[in-house]
C-alpha cells in the first residue's frame, strides 16, 4: 500500500512540474510580452494545468496532486516571465475563479 501512494503521489508531482517546468520555458523564450497579446498570453496559463491533469489521469494517478503541483511550480517559475500586466490579470482571473469554484462546491 505504502508503494502504492508513493507511485501515485511522486508520478503526479512528476507530471505537474515537468507541464509547469515548460511552460516556464515557452513564456520565457516566447515573444509575448506585447500589448496586444496580452489575453492570448492570460489564456495560454490555462491549457498546462489542464494537460498535467489529463495525463495523470489517463496512468491511473492522481490529477488533483499533479494540478497542485503544476500551479506551485508555475507561480514559482512563470509568473515571472509573464508582463507585468498579464500578471495583475491572470492573478485576479485566477482569484475570481476559486472564488467561483468555492461557492459551487459549498
Amino acid at each position: 500500500a505504502i508503494w502504492y501512494f508513493i507511485k501515485v503521489f511522486g508520478g503526479s508531482l512528476l507530471i505537474g512540474a515537468f507541464f509547469a517546468l515548460l511552460a516556464a520555458k515557452m513564456f520565457k523564450h516566447m515573444k509575448l510580452r506585447r500589448p496586444d497579446l496580452e489575453h492570448l498570453e492570460s489564456a495560454l496559463t490555462f491549457p498546462f494545468p489542464y494537460m498535467a491533469w489529463m495525463l495523470a489521469d489517463g496512468m491511473g494517478l492522481s490529477g488533483i496532486i499533479s494540478i497542485l503541483a503544476c500551479g506551485i511550480v508555475m507561480a514559482h517559475y512563470m509568473f515571472n516571465n509573464l508582463s507585468e500586466e498579464t500578471q495583475i490579470f491572470t492573478r485576479k482571473f485566477y482569484k475570481m475563479f476559486a472564488m467561483l469554484a468555492e461557492t459551487f462546491v459549498f
